[in-house]
């Protein structure tokens, strides 16, 4: 009898300890969604900010010279002509 007692103590155990884990992780995705609500506009100024830099690397005419240079790039400016070759 001491052993199903003990198999019964431990299943209420492991569910007890499962459940407070996972209201703790309730608890703190909640706290996590609620600071990033709270701070949506700063961080969407931010990427619209961050997107004004944005250059597509496969097309180097929508990199300046000094993007380039920054980005330790090697420039190459060819004319159509140049291509033709």
């Amino acid at each position: 009898m001491a052993r199903a007692t003990s198999s019964r103590s431990a299943y209420i155990e492991r569910a007890l300890r499962t459940h407070l884990r996972d209201e703790a992780r309730r608890t703190t995705n909640a706290r996590d969604l609620q600071a990033l609500n709270e701070n949506a506009d700063y961080f969407n100024r931010e990427m619209e900010d961050v997107l004004k830099y944005q250059a597509d690397p496969f097309k180097p005419e929508t990199l300046t010279y000094k993007e380039a240079l920054d980005l330790k790039l090697a420039v190459v400016l060819l004319s159509p002509a140049d291509v033709q070759k």
